[in-house]
């Protein structure tokens, strides 16, 4: 029999919460609501946000349920529900809407374009960012890797031919090496080239 004790380690994190105390049934596991709001509690905003944001596009949860789970956090965590959103697709998305949000940039997330396309997080009227998440071609075979690059190409060129200035951003430059993306998309913004009036 696996103990508790035993799985405790480099990849394995414990969490004691007030939701009460376990009954045989519930010792191994957590609702929904329960679950998000101790991730708002031990989890930094960015990802609290994320878990949010995917509880909410997948379905688990309604967006009125976001004040349900503000109920259970501390006065320092009630804005929560004015910042989730369900539109987004990927924690990536999630994660790179906050930080520019705390940068002063505004976007908006999963923007149509022609009714048939997508723009993950749109700046000004044409400056487009596609996220592109570390497991994006996990798994895949070389023609499947090859289908999606190819089709992201495709993607920007379309967007490109729009009027659309395209940005691909990867896992890494937003995790990892946030200032120097933010400097990227900044000096895109002085420019201007997130308007179409220029």
């Amino acid at each position: 029999m696996l103990r508790l004790r035993d799985a405790e380690g480099a990849t394995t994190v414990v969490h004691w919460g007030a939701a009460g105390p376990p009954t045989k049934s519930t010792r191994l596991r957590v609702g929904v609501l329960d679950c998000l709001a101790q991730v708002a509690l031990s989890e930094d905003e960015d990802d609290a946000v994320a878990c949010i944001d995917s509880a909410l596009h997948v379905g688990l949860i309604a967006p009125s349920v976001t004040a349900v789970i503000a109920r259970r956090l501390p006065a320092r965590l009630s804005h929560l529900p004015q910042i989730v959103d369900g539109r987004s697709e990927s924690y990536l998305e999630s994660v790179a809407r906050r930080k520019l949000a705390r940068a002063g940039i505004s976007t908006e997330l999963q923007v149509a374009v022609l009714g048939e396309r997508w723009i993950d997080l749109l700046i000004g009227d044409c400056l487009a960012l596609e996220l592109d998440g570390a497991g994006k071609y996990q798994g895949l075979s070389d023609a499947e890797i090859a289908r999606k690059v190819h089709g992201d190409r495709d993607r920007d060129s379309f967007l490109e031919a729009l009027g659309y200035h395209v940005i691909r951003i990867s896992y890494r430059m937003v995790i990892d090496d946030w200032p120097a993306t933010l400097a990227m998309i900044q000096a895109v913004m002085d420019r201007g080239d997130h308007l179409h009036s220029r």
